[in-house]
């Protein structure tokens, strides 16, 4: 991780961020890649951000631990509530990609049946809260992009 703080691109290769949904459904592969561009994003930033810029690498890592799932939501979030219309039922990634509310996210093949089942379930509920309980009030808000710096800022310096 020490690397990953001064080279984040050992993480993954940074790419454009594309909030746009046009390469279709998201699976399981696309997830993690988003993932790990997300985390990306957020080592850039934590190495840009003054006062978090001037710590030690081991510093920036405690940080950026404590804060990641917060970031990535945030930034998910945003870009979904700015890019698709008043009521939607889709979560857009970085990539391009999207996550849809009625459609399942393809799983690994190799869990059994019943694993399949539960972790599919327990997909559905985290789409269905971030659908409802973030995006829903980001769009009711009017979201800007002035609170958007602003809450990044407040995540990364008050995980």
């Amino acid at each position: 991780l020490f690397d990953a703080v001064l080279r984040p691109s050992l993480i993954v290769s940074r790419s454009p961020l594309i909030f746009d949904g046009s390469l279709g459904l998201a699976g399981c592969k696309e997830y993690f890649e988003n993932l790990r561009r997300l985390i990306v994003l957020l080592f850039d930033y934590a190495n840009t951000l003054k006062p978090i810029a001037d710590l030690t690498p081991s510093e920036k890592i405690s940080i950026i631990h404590n804060c990641v799932s917060q970031f990535a939501l945030l930034v998910v979030a945003y870009h979904t509530v700015r890019n698709t219309e008043l009521v939607s039922s889709t979560i857009l990634l970085p990539s391009g990609h999207y996550f849809h509310r009625e459609k399942p996210v393809i799983i690994i093949e190799q869990c059994e049946d019943k694993q399949i089942i539960l972790l599919e379930s327990r997909i559905e509920i985290v789409k269905k809260n971030i659908l409802d309980v973030v995006l829903s009030p980001m769009r009711r808000l009017g979201f800007t992009e002035i609170e958007m710096v602003a809450l990044k800022a407040i995540i990364a310096l008050d995980p």
